[in-house]
Order: C-alpha cells, then sequence, then structure tokens
C-alpha cells in the first residue's frame, strides 16, 4: 500500500479535534477534568492544534493504578487532553490499521467486538469439535518499541507525524525499549497490528530472518572446513529455505541464499568451471553485475536414486552440436561443449 503523508494538518483540524473532544467524552461528560476542559474547550482545542503545527506537544502525563478483574494489570490513564489528542489521531489513521487487519481480528474494531468474537465462535462450534484457546503472557508489556515504529514507518511517510508517534510510542516503559501503556487507544491499535497477522501474505519477523542468517553463515563454514559435503550442504540450505517458503520472503532470501536474480548484482552462483578446478565447488561462488556475460563452462550435479561409489564412473549426456574449443573437463573426463554461452542440459549422477 501507499504510504500516507500531511498528516498532522488533519489531525489539527478543528473540526476534527471537536469530534475528538465528543467521543473522548463520552461517558465522562461528568468526570471533574473533562468538565474542566468543557468549559473552555475553544481554547484548550486551539492549544492542542497549535501545539500540533508547531511540533511542540508533550506526551507521557499518565495517572497510574491496578486493577485485578480478570487479572492484575496496571493501567495508565492519560490527562483528558492527550486522550482528545489519541481520538483526533485515530479518527485520522484508523482506515490505514483496519485495511491491514484479518477479518477475524476482533478487538478495537468498529462492528466487532467480543459479541462478535462470541457469534463467530458458536458458528465454528458447529462445524468444529476441537478448539485452541491462547494468550499472549503480558503482551502489552512485550510489544518492541522499534518493531511498532518500523511498522509505522511502512504506513506513513509524513516525518512530523511519525515523531509524535514515536514520543507516544516511547513515553512507556515495562521493560528497556518494549511495553505501550494500556488504556491508551493509541496502544489498541498498536497491539492489533504488532502480531504481522496479515490477510494476503506472511511475512517474516526479524527474529526468524537473524536466525535464517545465522544457520546458513554456520553451514557455509562447514562446508569452507570440509566438515560437511557438498550434498550435506545442498540438503541442509533447502531445508532452511523450506522453512522460510511459505513467508513474503523473495528480497530476503535473494540476499542471504542467492535466489533469484534482481537486484544491484546477480545473486551468488555455484557449480561452474571457471578458470580451476577450485572454482567447480559449490562454495566458491561469484557476484557478478547483471550485465557481466561471457562463454566459461558451465555444468550442474543432478542427484539419483541410483547411487553410484565411483564418480569416474558416473555417465554424462550433453548436446553435442556446434562443438568449438573442446576441452577436458577434469573431474569426469568428459569433452564438454566451449561454444557460445554455458553448457546446457548436461547431468552428473552421483
Amino acid at each position: 500500500m501507499k504510504r500516507r503523508g500531511y498528516l498532522i494538518e488533519q489531525i489539527a483540524d478543528p473540526d476534527n479535534l471537536r469530534l475528538a473532544f465528543w467521543k473522548a467524552q463520552k461517558g465522562k461528560s461528568c468526570k471533574k477534568d473533562v468538565v474542566a476542559f468543557r468549559e473552555h474547550l475553544d481554547a484548550n482545542l486551539l492549544q492542542i492544534r497549535n501545539s500540533l503545527l508547531s511540533d511542540s506537544y508533550r506526551c507521557g502525563y499518565y495517572h497510574y493504578f491496578t486493577i485485578y478483574d480478570p487479572k492484575k494489570r496496571v493501567i495508565c490513564a492519560a490527562n483528558f487532553s492527550e486522550r482528545v489528542l489519541h481520538h483526533a489521531i485515530m479518527n485520522v489513521c484508523a482506515c490505514d490499521f483496519e485495511n491491514r487487519q484479518m477479518s477475524h481480528s476482533y478487538a478495537c474494531r468498529k462492528g466487532k467486538g467480543t459479541f462478535a468474537a462470541l457469534e463467530q465462535a458458536a458458528r465454528y462450534q458447529k462445524k468444529y469439535q476441537w478448539y485452541l484457546k491462547l494468550d499472549v503472557r503480558k503482551y502489552f508489556d512485550s510489544i518492541d518499541h522499534d518493531v511498532v515504529f518500523s511498522q509505522l514507518q511502512r504506513m506513513y511517510k509524513d516525518e512530523r507525524f511519525l515523531n509524535l508517534m514515536n514520543q507516544i510510542i516511547d513515553s512507556y516503559h515495562a521493560s528497556d525499549g518494549k511495553g505501550v501503556p494500556i488504556g491508551n487507544l493509541t496502544s489498541q491499535y498498536f497491539a492489533n497490528h504488532y502480531l504481522l497477522l496479515y490477510p494476503k501474505e506472511i511475512l517474516l519477523n526479524r527474529r526468524s530472518r537473524n536466525r535464517f542468517a545465522a544457520k546458513l553463515k554456520q553451514y557455509d563454514n562447514l562446508l569452507e572446513n570440509d566438515t560437511i559435503s557438498e550434498r550435506q550442504y545442498a540438503q541442509s540450505v533447502m531445508s532452511l529455505y523450506g522453512f522460510i517458503s511459505h513467508a513474503k520472503h523473495k528480497g530476503f532470501a535473494s540476499k542471504c541464499i542467492g535466489f533469484g536474480a534482481e537486484g544491484s548484482n546477480r545473486v551468488n552462483r555455484g557449480g561452474s568451471w571457471n578458470n580451476n578446478a577450485n572454482n567447480a565447488r559449490v562454495s566458491n561462488r561469484n557476484n557478478n553485475n547483471p550485465n557481466n556475460r561471457n562463454n566459461n563452462i558451465g555444468f550442474r550435479i543432478a542427484c539419483s536414486s541410483k547411487q553410484q561409489t565411483d564418480f569416474e564412473q558416473a555417465p554424462a549426456t550433453f548436446p553435442v552440436k556446434r562443438v568449438k574449443n573442446n576441452q577436458l573437463c577434469p573431474l569426469s573426463n568428459t569433452w564438454l561443449n566451449r561454444g557460445q554461452g554455458f553448457l546446457l542440459n548436461t547431468s552428473l549422477i552421483t
């Protein structure tokens, strides 16, 4: 989706701020802070507007209290002016979060909620015998600030707005760099969005990407040190690739493992006879610019269910038309075609 901009001006619009006040005071119109804010409504809304436009608004003035039903939780109640701001933000941005939600997400969404979730559960109960109930322990306190902010950067390009959102995110810490306050309207949207469940795609989280890259580097080192064979290396790498095959990973895989051929350089390629025998190893890959062209000899090794102990006895087949500059391949004692381009349709059974 295209990133949105010019959001501060929309949030600070007088009509939007007045609507935000009306939403923030619902069910709380008799409370002292609401009454005090309403007595000087125009002046208070103008103050919020001016501070937004001048990038001088400051967040994080919370009142903390603990509730025990249904379980112990610390609630962070922002002052009423800040609650108006949160509603003003979501008046403009809620649609962006909504468009990225899957249909069976029910918390803090218009037309959803607890009763809609119960109705859906009742429909599933008629079709399925078993169900699984899961909960994330202290979920709000475990949300990583950097991850939330990076998600917002993929949605928005307005630097002033992103600075404001970063201030809201950073206004609370359950631990170092983690946690969003229970009680903020914005926190509920962050919590819904943070799980990376999308209706049309699956993404890899940062931890999975780091584990993948570390494992791949480990296998590269084992192959380089002759600790594992090239067959074992190939099996291990393909197993890793299978792990990420269901996620949207094209750019990441191309960078780490060499699948695909896009970008400034082509992917690393192995298994080609270039200048010397060492370049025939899978581990010795070339990383060339897409414009690079040559007529070096190349081959692909294919495994067969029939095992052979003597590699020298493995048959090799290839087209022999337009044979030029025949050259003996030391690996198989087979004459290979050094014609235009790479050698095609060559199979060596191991």
